[in-house]
């Protein structure tokens, strides 16, 4: 999480030779982090720890001729920490004035996390937090993504043939696609609802116009799958759209499409 708030700033210590009393090192805030969790968080191994680690880094800082200018403390103890603990860190302030001393549980964590944009959330927790947008679509979300789509002009191409079971498997596309498209699929009737209160009665077929055109283009060119599903995810506005739940949406109208036959390839 650390590397994803502050990117090349922050510098993971490795463990191999002593870590100095630093898990993580902000560069450029002089910030230094040090982790502890434990399945027991048994008070005086804590103040212990914190005493080490604090007084290991500083002076190793020191001796490397580096200001410390803050001190972070994280921790997983959600029923927050014993009195002697807190005692300590007020301790570590009184004394080191100008060294900022912190400490991180899970509702500072949390406050970190919800700055993130969607991709980082995505490689630390991948498919969690779109999948749980998935979930909860609601019907306005998959009109704006339709009313996007029926905006293009396609040319007429045939309709393909009824999905078989196994197409997602067979168009080797990745595990992260895949189960997004499986989470989707659960809203195929959110998109129908979606496609009968559109006014014109041919926006659900000239939408899939437009996929059935791109998706020939793109496999005339020998593109991959995987690169295909790409392009049709920006073509259907996953780029344009940067909500989680907008993205979300993008996925339910892309499985649906899908499942029609419209994009990608039947089994033989």
């Amino acid at each position: 999480m650390l590397e994803k708030m502050f990117g090349d700033d922050f510098v993971r210590v490795r463990l191999s030779s002593g870590d100095g009393g630093l898990d993580g090192y902000c560069i450029s805030t002089g910030i230094c982090f040090q982790g502890y969790a434990p399945r027991d968080q048994r008070k005086d191994k804590i103040v212990g720890k914190i005493d080490n680690d604090f007084a290991k880094a500083k002076a190793f800082l020191k001796d490397q001729g580096v200001e410390m200018r803050g001190w972070t403390f994280v921790h997983n103890d959600y029923d927050g920490l014993p009195k002697e603990v807190v005692a300590k860190l007020g301790l570590l302030r009184q004394n080191n004035e100008k060294i900022a001393i912190k400490h991180w549980a899970f509702d500072q964590i949390w406050g970190q996390l919800k700055n993130l944009a969607i991709d980082d959330l995505e490689d630390l927790f991948p498919g969690s937090a779109l999948d749980a947008n998935i979930n909860n679509l609601e019907l306005q979300e998959i009109i704006a993504v339709l009313d996007r789509l029926s905006r293009q002009d396609p040319p007429i191409m045939p309709v393909l043939d009824f999905p078989d079971v196994k197409k997602l498997s067979f168009n080797k596309l990745s595990s992260k696609v895949k189960n997004h498209l499986k989470t989707a699929e659960n809203h195929e009737d959110l998109v129908e609802d979606a496609i009968d209160a559109d006014p014109n009665p041919m926006a659900g077929e000239s939408i899939a116009q437009g996929f059935r055109s791109k998706y020939a283009d793109l496999k005339t060119r020998g593109e991959s799958p995987e690169d295909i599903f790409w392009t049709l995810y920006s073509y259907a506005g996953g780029e344009e759209f940067t909500g989680i739940r907008q993205q979300a949406a993008v996925y339910a109208v892309l499985a649906y499409y899908f499942h029609r036959c419209d994009i990608f390839e039947n089994p033989e």
